[in-house]
């Protein structure tokens, strides 16, 4: 079926946006992005996915930087909030909102951090994360190793304080996740160390503000501003409090690998590779459904034969692992068309798992509904009738459900 544009003409600094939709139920879905004029936006689904509403305002200006993190995206919590940390050049601070989900109102924003420059480039980010404990923590560099650091919040991102700094270099980057701790206010950072060609877990451990480093995996991402962001993206399983993290080692080089790990805490286990030795692939987004912990789904553009050109002519696809990583099913087809795809959005977990994508010739962001993956309890509302036949509960059951 046909691709669905979701928006159209995103700002020009599209690219920095690292987490983006985030699925409340099956249904209901939020896109972030950074729109038109460089403002930070949202568009909100009803019908999952198939079509979208007006995108939505939460700060106008001139947006390099964003991230999201929900809730439930955290073992164990049942909250609501989806928590959204942005800077801009118009008054170079980063700054965290709330959006509630079940009543879509925003929070009054607040500074995390006050600096004297933002600018674009291959190395700003932005990252943010909650913790099992309820501490709210931020990650960032606004205009390229001069203005940087790491900020947490105790009170709900009311205030924010500075906290030991990890961002190295110029380039590198950083995702946030909750850490699986006996401190249930650890966290852990996804580190694209690019000075040294490395991607590492680092683990922060809260009450001795320090971190420590996993052992280093070869991770050489390109360096040029919008094509070589995020080569790498993860999500936590619920079930262990793993982090399960895939990248690319490489961005579209002879001898690539697309590889995914596991990592418990203490070690990152390398899982079966998806490709070897195979380029023009790139833009991983891992999913994982909490129903069924053995399940990893990973988006990417770029066929896994290599045959496809990135950056000109490709699709999307997406792998799946019914085994947590022993073997994969490769290139089913995300979107329904090849053109000059480039970057994954995916909820890292919920009820649907439903990819985002960006068309660099048409200037639209796209996904696809029928593509998607609905998961989750179905309501007794779905189903049409149910019957119950014979004496003493010894007979037959019937019950037939509606097909969604």
């Amino acid at each position: 079926m046909a691709d669905v544009t979701v928006s159209t003409l995103p700002g020009s600094n599209y690219q920095y946006a690292m987490r983006s939709v985030v699925f409340t139920n099956r249904d209901t879905g939020y896109y972030f992005y950074i729109g038109s004029g460089n403002d930070f936006d949202y568009h909100k689904t009803t019908d999952g996915g198939k079509t979208w509403g007006s995108g939505v305002d939460i700060f106008t200006g001139t947006v390099i930087g964003c991230d999201v993190w929900y809730d439930q995206w955290t073992s164990g919590d049942t909250g609501r909030i989806i928590h959204m940390w942005y800077f801009d050049t118009s008054a170079d601070t980063v700054t965290y909102r709330q959006l509630n989900t079940v009543t879509d109102t925003l929070s009054t924003a607040v500074n995390v951090f006050v600096g004297g420059s933002a600018v674009g480039g291959r190395g700003v980010f932005v990252s943010g994360t909650k913790a099992s404990g309820g501490n709210l923590y931020c990650c960032f560099d606004i205009d390229g190793g001069t203005e940087k650091g790491f900020y947490r919040s105790v009170d709900n991102g009311a205030t924010w304080t500075a906290r030991t700094d990890p961002v190295e270099a110029t380039l590198d980057q950083a995702l946030l996740f909750p850490a699986n701790a006996a401190d249930s206010q650890d966290i852990w950072l996804l580190y694209d160390d690019d000075s040294a060609t490395e991607l590492t877990v680092q683990t922060y451990d809260d009450s001795g503000n320090s971190f420590s480093e996993s052992a280093a995996l070869t991770f050489d991402n390109d360096p040029n501003n919008a094509v070589g962001q995020y080569g790498f993206s993860g999500s936590i399983r619920h079930s262990d409090g793993h982090l399960i993290f895939a990248f690319f080692n490489a961005y579209d080089a002879v001898g690539e690998d697309f590889l995914c790990y596991d990592w418990d805490g203490s070690t990152a286990t390398a899982l079966t590779a998806l490709t070897t030795d195979i380029d023009d692939m790139y833009y991983p987004s891992v999913y994982l459904n909490q129903d069924q912990p053995d399940y990893i789904y990973i988006a990417y553009i770029g066929k896994s034969d290599g045959l496809e050109t990135l950056g000109t002519t490709n699709s999307v696809y997406y792998a799946l692992s019914k085994n947590r990583g022993v073997t994969w099913t490769m290139d089913t087809a995300y979107s329904a068309s090849s053109t000059d795809y480039r970057h994954t959005w995916a909820p890292l977990n919920g009820e649907r798992f439903l990819v985002l994508f960006l068309d660099i010739s048409a200037v639209d962001t796209l996904t696809n509904n029928d593509n998607s993956k609905e998961f989750g309890f179905t309501g007794l509302n779905n189903f049409q009738s149910g019957s119950a036949t014979g004496v003493g509960n010894t007979g037959i059951i019937s019950v037939a459900e509606r097909v969604r």
